[in-house]
């Protein structure tokens, strides 16, 4: 119970106390030695097309998420989570800004919308949020709070109300650290895309070097007879024939061979940026196996669904109904990229054993369920009645043999299926 009532689990799972805080921040200041704060890097990595390419695929398998409460039907809160969390933004939206602003930042934050200014009203929306600049401060009345920076405008807000995701946390007690270990890789990708744009210009730009057997007076002549080669063969020459005065001899075209980056340096340096944000390019490119996208979902998704409902559960909850089982829950159809021959396996096998209804199981087929509700049942194999009708009747079944063999059978057949029946007689 030492924990329960400590100012850490408070701090977390309620509003805590004015003494808790102070705590909390002494706790803080001697782990680090300094107030914690977390600059955003204002998106320059996302201007990289390779990198925007990866936080995209991410974000958009995030965004297929399906959110359902846990021992709650409150139907305000099931509709922000699931349809829309505040008046700008579908589902969808709202978790696809969310895991962009998480790949990009390391850090990303989901505020309030209450009913009332005062906050009388309950939470009736969720808003992720990109600020410039971010702190933990203690204000007046002694509390935690975040204070964001957008731009020229400031707000604040207490430390139980802010849902805060973050990866990569190492230097800082309460931030995720920048992303400033890319560095090195993004200045590569950048120098790359340059490299490659200037060959192209290069390339496409006609060169000569001749020799004038006249006298040139002056630099006004220079500058004369270079413009008039130049406007007699390159401007406007469809033709594609050179032809030149004779006071110009030896002219020779000037080739020009642009230091360009090899293919497996290429590769290496793509390399870089898919390990770093755990992803692959045949992920990328649609090109993925069964076993190749279950291992992107459980390393570049499913931890993004922990943080998530977690902090979600905790803005929408009270610390009372955590403790009572009350949470969020994301899940994603993982089946949706597995093959037919995966699908088919999984539908017999969850259908066989009354796990899920046939409806259920065509759905993982997609297929369309059956009419009338006729699939809304679950059966169980062997006896293929409704699940819910097992114990009965099997209870109106006789039971044959002296139980000490380990099979049974019902009355009317000698099939095997249920344990403590079966004589030597019956096996054979």
């Amino acid at each position: 119970m030492g924990f329960l009532n400590s100012g850490l689990f408070k701090h977390f799972f309620g509003k805590p106390s004015k003494k808790d805080t102070h705590m909390i921040q002494k706790y803080f200041t001697l782990l680090s030695g300094y107030t914690p704060s977390h600059t955003s890097y204002q998106g320059a990595l996302y201007e990289i097309d390779l990198v925007r390419a990866c936080v995209n695929r991410i974000a958009s398998e995030c965004a297929k998420t399906t959110a359902v409460l846990v021992n709650d039907d409150d139907k305000i809160k099931n509709f922000i989570i699931s349809q829309y969390p505040n008046d700008t933004m579908t589902a969808y939206q709202f978790y696809y800004r969310l895991a962009t602003i998480y790949q990009m930042e390391n850090n990303a934050y989901i505020v309030p919308v209450y009913a009332e200014k005062d906050k009388s009203g309950g939470i009736i929306g969720l808003i992720p949020i990109q600020p410039h600049f971010t702190e933990v401060i203690e204000d007046e009345e002694g509390d935690m709070c975040y204070r964001f920076t957008f731009n020229d405008e400031i707000k604040v807000f207490k430390s139980w109300e802010v849902g805060h995701i973050k990866r990569m946390q190492y230097k800082n007690d309460l931030f995720g650290d920048s992303n400033d270990a890319f560095t090195n890789t993004a200045d590569l990708l950048v120098a790359q895309e340059k490299s490659s744009a200037s060959t192209i210009k290069s390339n496409s730009i006609l060169r000569f070097m001749a020799k004038l057997n006249t006298p040139i007076d002056d630099d006004e002549d220079y500058e004369r007879q270079q413009k008039m080669f130049m406007k007699n063969n390159l401007e406007n020459n469809e033709s594609g024939v050179l032809l030149y005065d004779p006071r110009f001899e030896d002219v020779k075209p000037i080739e020009s061979k642009p230091l360009m980056i090899d293919a497996d340096q290429k590769k290496a340096i793509e390399n870089s940026v898919y390990t770093y944000w755990g992803i692959n390019e045949d992920i990328l490119q649609n090109k993925y196996s069964e076993d190749t996208w279950n291992a992107f979902y459980e390393s570049a998704i499913e931890t993004f669904f922990i943080q998530v409902q977690e902090v979600i559960s905790k803005l929408l909850f009270s610390r009372e109904e955590l403790m009572a089982g009350k949470s969020v829950k994301l899940t994603s159809d993982r089946l949706g990229y597995a093959s037919n021959k995966t699908k088919i396996s999984v539908a017999t096998q969850f259908v066989d054993r009354g796990m899920v209804t046939i409806n259920q199981a065509l759905d993982i087929l997609n297929m369309p369920p059956l009419p009338d509700d006729e699939g809304n049942v679950r059966v169980i194999r062997s006896e293929y009645i409704n699940a819910k009708d097992v114990g009965s009747t099997l209870a109106g079944k006789e039971v044959k043999g002296d139980g000490k063999n380990g099979y049974s059978s019902n009355k009317d057949d000698d099939i095997p299926n249920e344990p403590g029946h079966g004589t030597e007689k019956n096996r054979e």
